[in-house]
């Protein structure tokens, strides 16, 4: 039997996944992120973790002027009141000296000099494929990450947002790799589909239970069913390592559970296990979170002795099939 794979990746954009929110920016919490990250790459060096990063690709500008000339200037979402470069030119700082929560090419270089560290993309300007399914504003997106982050093989779509169109633009520039919504055991998508309001309102139940009890089974899955028909690859996301809530304190030891049980599982039989969180879920309790982690890692590396459970980015993954 081959040996389980445990995977990890990281939605990493800062300010840029809230600028359908913007006026509710909480600046501090982002600052805090950057720290959160030095503290994360640490910890994987420690444990000889391997992860991707998906970024986005705006944060590698190394300032507006050059942010304005790679961003779409017709972008917008109609049905967010949203005018992507109208908001950029109003608000965001000239550089990263003046505007760290938008400009981060430090961070990125940091992370890519990290042995076992991989550049993803999250998208150039944190692109919603289901909010603007115009393929000439998903193709630009592509081709300005592109100038920022040439070769990258790795894409992990904004909000889970998985779209059709947007993979096969994706493959015509070459990047095959993706991380899909994860599966469960039930006969409906709880997670990334669409629905009315009030289906929606159900699932998000569905959803939060699922955070701490495995009602719809474990998402471990195997390396065969990664090829698609359509000649990507979906190395699909198992679970999200939630953020810490101080009210739920008392739920948190059956979320940790819930994560072991099926990382057990996948080590045990052979099979994928894939984790991702954005580092900003790290931000507000940090000691508590990557206190966490290690518990989290620490059961890793018991099940890399106990059964040779190993840690790819999704890009080794690929490689390995």
């Amino acid at each position: 039997m081959e040996n389980g794979i445990f995977i990890i990746s990281l939605d990493l954009e800062l300010a840029w996944g809230s600028l359908h929110r913007f006026d509710r920016i909480d600046k501090e919490k982002f600052l805090q992120t950057r720290v959160v990250i030095s503290r994360l790459l640490d910890i994987f060096l420690q444990y000889g973790i391997h992860a991707t990063w998906g970024v986005v690709g705006a944060l590698k500008c190394r300032n507006r002027e050059e942010l304005l000339k790679l961003l779409n200037s017709d972008l917008e979402y109609p049905t967010l009141k949203l005018n992507v470069n109208e908001l950029v030119e109003k608000n965001i700082g000239k550089d990263k000296q003046t505007d760290l929560i938008f400009f981060a090419p430090d961070l990125i270089e940091k992370i890519r000099n990290m042995d076992g560290q991989y550049i993803g993309s999250h998208s150039f300007s944190h692109y919603f494929c289901h909010e603007n399914q115009n393929e000439k504003d998903f193709n630009q997106d592509v081709l300005s990450f592109l100038k920022v982050e040439p070769g990258f093989r790795t894409f992990i779509f904004p909000k889970n947002q998985v779209a059709n169109y947007a993979l096969d633009i994706l493959q015509k520039h070459g990047v095959y790799c993706y991380r899909g919504n994860q599966k469960n055991g039930i006969n409906i998508m709880i997670y990334g589909g669409r629905y009315p309001r009030f289906v929606e309102t159900f699932l998000k139940g569905i959803r939060f239970l699922d955070i701490y009890f495995p009602i719809t089974g474990h998402y471990y899955y195997g390396k065969d069913e990664i090829p698609q028909p359509n000649g990507t690859y979906n190395v699909r996301a198992s679970s999200q390592f939630r953020p810490y809530k101080k009210q739920l304190a008392a739920l948190e030891s059956f979320k940790l559970r819930r994560i072991f049980s099926s990382m057990r599982k996948a080590a045990q039989e052979g099979k994928v296990y894939h984790l991702w969180w954005h580092p900003f879920d790290f931000a507000a309790n940090s000691d508590i979170m990557l206190n966490q982690l290690r518990t989290i890692l620490d059961e890793y590396k018991n099940l890399n002795r106990l059964y040779g459970f190993q840690s790819l980015s999704m890009e080794e993954m690929v490689d390995s099939i």
